[in-house]
């Protein structure tokens, strides 16, 4: 059974904590530049290419598909679950086109006008949709908030899931608890935990990479470290990045073909960590 990121947290200050868990405070630049590089960049890409909007239910999905697509990438976008969108979520398109994969930024419900529980319900759905739409391997990526909904996805419905790739994210909830990002979201320790993909099983027919930048909080390396844990792998620290820059500036492509390349269902006979 897994204890997560452990109980240093505990050790910390409010401040300490509140701190720890702020990655505009440990970015290299502005929050405000990096929101406006991703919105360009997805503006840039969108433009470029064709996009398709599809309603799922109460959320929509924005695909770029190629013909003979080699994977399907999906990905969920980070905004400590209250902000962000499909819309600004279309960085790398085109990267993930000319790899010769699909696509697909998903739309999710935000707090307070939504649970993480629902949020989660959503991104699965969305998921299962897109595999019934194409039969190519599943690689479910996200960042931050999205990492854990992605992960998340992938620990409901892992025969779908070929691989995962999460970027900064976080996969133990309780010490946001004790945050100002907790405002909104409003969870007590017991419902973080059950929100927590790090206490989950997963099989280790999912290959991926769990990712993090090196000018990331200690925090933030924790989680990374206990997630890899549980999917069978070492993190990968990411030289110089931040929070952000480690999703603007990653080679897409390169990661691509990595897991289509390395990862056959490694270990067919090993038991999920439960």
């Amino acid at each position: 059974m897994s204890n997560g990121i452990g109980d240093g947290w505990r050790e910390l200050s409010a401040e300490e904590l509140e701190y720890a868990y702020s990655p505009s405070a440990w970015s290299k630049r502005p929050w405000a530049v990096y929101q406006r590089d991703f919105a360009l960049e997805s503006a840039r890409d969108s433009a470029s290419i064709g996009v398709a909007c599809v309603r799922q239910n109460t959320h929509r999905m924005l695909l770029a598909r190629t013909d003979k697509p080699r994977a399907n990438l999906v990905w969920m976008h980070g905004g400590y679950w209250q902000e962000g969108n499909a819309n600004d979520a279309m960085h790398h398109a085109q990267a993930v086109l000319d790899a010769g994969c699909n696509y697909t930024a998903v739309d999710y419900s935000l707090a307070p006008g939504a649970t993480i529980e629902q949020m989660i319900t959503e991104c699965t759905a969305s998921v299962q949709a897109l595999a019934n739409l194409s039969p190519a391997p599943m690689i479910v990526a996200g960042h931050s908030a999205g990492a854990q909904l992605a992960a998340m996805v992938a620990a409901s419905r892992p025969s779908l899931v070929h691989s995962l790739l999460l970027f900064s994210g976080i996969y133990d909830l309780r010490p946001i608890v004790h945050t100002s990002v907790n405002e909104v979201l409003q969870l007590d320790e017991e419902k973080a935990w059950e929100l927590s993909p790090v206490r989950l099983p997963y099989p280790p027919t999912i290959g991926g990479y769990v990712l993090y930048g090196e000018q990331e909080s200690q925090q933030f390396a924790l989680q990374a470290q206990a997630m890899a844990h549980r999917l069978w792998m070492e993190p990968q620290s990411v030289p110089g990045a931040d929070h952000f820059d480690v999703v603007l500036d990653a080679d897409f492509p390169g990661l691509i073909e990595s897991l289509l390349a390395t990862h056959d269902r490694p270990n067919p006979g090993k038991p999920a960590r439960g």
